[in-house]
């Protein structure tokens, strides 16, 4: 989530009035091949033109978004808002039209996923993105469907002002059933969309090819006190060439929304020397000013920093964080503040995530 806005828990729940004129679109063109077959080509489709990669279509009004969604596909699609860039803990838009049936079906889901594991897209109690139409051609389905902006359902995520990580994927075939197993996607693929700001032009033109997390690792809070900070150290990974991150953008575990204060990334001093082996392989450590290490003294270059009610950092289109092949091992060391008045023990997974062109 990229902003926490006060009392947004006290959000009333309305219905859909009106239609919205979709008036944005966008092509999600980052499309990774699970199988060796290549895309279908595209055919006209009914009021559109011609598509050779997944599209979306969306507008706005104060309270609601709609959005359509044009996939080369005949079977299962889906759009999710995600929080790093990848698919755990990921809000998705998941919808078909029955092959067997006709049958539209347009779903709410929340996706859990483990490395290894079947993909565990889970139908969210609260149903709250709501069909409007759909149809399907020899190679192409088109899904139309409206949900609030902000809904009363602590595993939805908002629509929010700033550029929104997206995930997309699909697959050529339909589930069993409705409430059946998922096969996983034969296609999927990122993007960075500002669904709410007109002009927007911060994204450069280049794509996005890697995401850099800095994460908690599902964290447990302990709840001990009512102020706690907790970091974790993290190297930079191996890159080949030199590259600028473009987006920071804070990301808050629905879990552990009501205990978070605020995110900082510190570069640490090259060559710092960590006694603690579980602190240097990137065990969670509580770093409060009671907890004063050599760690902390020697991790204080600011990357990033964020604070409750603050929103994405978009760099300039002449500017960027240089991220570069001699960075390969650097410590940059994660500190959360939780403000734990109750002192809930909850699993936390906070990021700051930097993305990369």
């Amino acid at each position: 989530m990229a902003s926490i806005q006060t009392g947004w828990l006290l959000l009333l729940c309305l219905g859909h009035i009106s239609a919205i004129q979709l008036d944005h679109e966008q092509l999600l063109n980052r499309v990774h091949i699970h199988h060796s077959r290549e895309l279908t080509d595209s055919a006209a489709m009914t009021g559109s033109a011609a598509v050779e990669s997944p599209q979306i279509q969306w507008g706005t009004n104060e309270s609601h978004i709609e959005v359509q969604l044009i996939y080369p596909t005949t079977g299962w699609m889906a759009l999710g808002l995600t929080p790093n860039g990848g698919m755990d803990q990921s809000d998705v838009l998941f919808g078909y039209l029955d092959d067997k049936t006709g049958k539209l079906v347009v779903q709410d889901r929340f996706n859990n996923y483990k490395p290894g594991s079947p993909v565990d897209l889970t139908l969210d109690e609260q149903q709250d993105w709501t069909a409007v139409s759909g149809s399907q051609n020899a190679t192409h389905t088109t899904i139309r469907a409206v949900r609030a902006l902000r809904t009363c359902d602590f595993v939805d995520r908002p629509f929010v002002h700033g550029f929104m990580k997206v995930i997309f994927s699909y697959h050529s075939s339909d589930p069993a059933s409705e409430t059946g197993p998922i096969l996983k996607h034969t296609q999927r693929g990122s993007g960075l969309i500002n669904f709410l700001e007109r002009g927007a032009s911060l994204v450069p033109k280049e794509p996005i090819v890697a995401h850099l997390n800095f994460t908690m690792d599902d964290f447990r809070v302990p709840g001990q006190k009512t102020s706690e900070f907790h970091c974790r150290l993290l190297r930079v990974p191996k890159y080949d060439r030199k590259m600028h991150a473009v987006l920071q953008t804070p990301v808050v575990d629905p879990r552990a929304i009501d205990l978070l204060h605020h995110i900082v990334i510190m570069g640490c001093k090259s060559g710092i020397q960590i006694a603690n082996a579980s602190v240097a392989n990137g065990d969670p450590f509580a770093c409060g000013p009671e907890d004063y290490t050599n760690v902390m003294a020697e991790c204080y270059e600011v990357a990033a920093i964020w604070a409750v009610g603050g929103k994405d950092t978009n760099y300039p289109a002449n500017a960027g964080f240089p991220v570069t092949p001699e960075m390969e091992g650097r410590y940059y060391m994660l500190q959360v503040h939780y403000n734990n008045p109750q002192r809930k023990s909850t699993v936390s997974n906070c990021i700051d995530l930097i993305d990369v062109p």
